[in-house]
């Protein structure tokens, strides 16, 4: 009979190539683009250069690939909203709330994402936002067509405008993160009222 040692219900360690986005990742956002050095990599995660250099084949394709990992997992937030229930005002009360609270809880990856779109660097390689604002929007289009289809939205602007606006609602919001200013309690059921009411008394 085997006894199990106190390792035995730990998690195994990331494999190096999840390790190094992860490290990476940290010292794009906290440096920039520009003060972060392969060397500084290296040293972060415990690698050797060769195998850095054999995952990613440049600071630009590590940079771009982070970003990559980074955009995926705000589409996969845009992607449920097709799978939500109830009214449009509950629904995107929940998309909202799942987009300012994973911003919060990740400050990391979101300072990352909105300093991309906000205050690039000369010289930091070019990242497809505008493919990733374009595919999102698409889920949140649909879903607000829905809500024109019910009645509860608006008809006389196209679902794609109204996307726009409620993003921009939420995206002034999330940009406090940058100088660390977290989103208050109950700001998405404020953003959402307002975006359907309108702000009349």
């Amino acid at each position: 009979m085997t006894t199990k040692g106190p390792e035995a219900d730990t998690k195994p360690p990331a494999d190096l190539r999840t390790r190094i986005l992860e490290a990476a990742l940290e010292l794009f956002a906290n440096r920039g683009y520009g003060a972060t050095s392969m060397r500084a990599v290296v040293e972060a995660v415990g690698c050797t250069k060769p195998a850095l250099y054999y995952h990613f084949g440049s600071k630009g394709d590590l940079f771009i690939e982070v970003h990559t990992s980074v955009q995926q997992m705000v589409a996969e937030a845009f992607g449920t909203l097709s799978n939500g229930t109830g009214t449009l005002q509950q629904r995107l009360e929940a998309f909202v709330t799942t987009l300012l609270e994973s911003a919060t809880a990740d400050p990391l990856r979101a300072r990352l994402l909105l300093t991309a779109a906000h205050r690039p660097e000369q010289g930091q390689p070019t990242v497809d936002l505008e493919s990733f604002h374009d595919h999102n929007l698409s889920h949140l289009s649909a879903v607000l067509r829905e809500g024109q289809d019910r009645g509860e939205v608006r008809t006389d602007l196209p679902a794609t405008d109204l996307s726009e606006i409620l993003l921009g609602m939420v995206h002034h919001r999330a940009l406090g993160l940058l100088i660390g200013k977290a989103p208050p309690p109950g700001i998405s059921r404020q953003i959402v009222d307002v975006f359907i009411n309108g702000a009349r008394p």
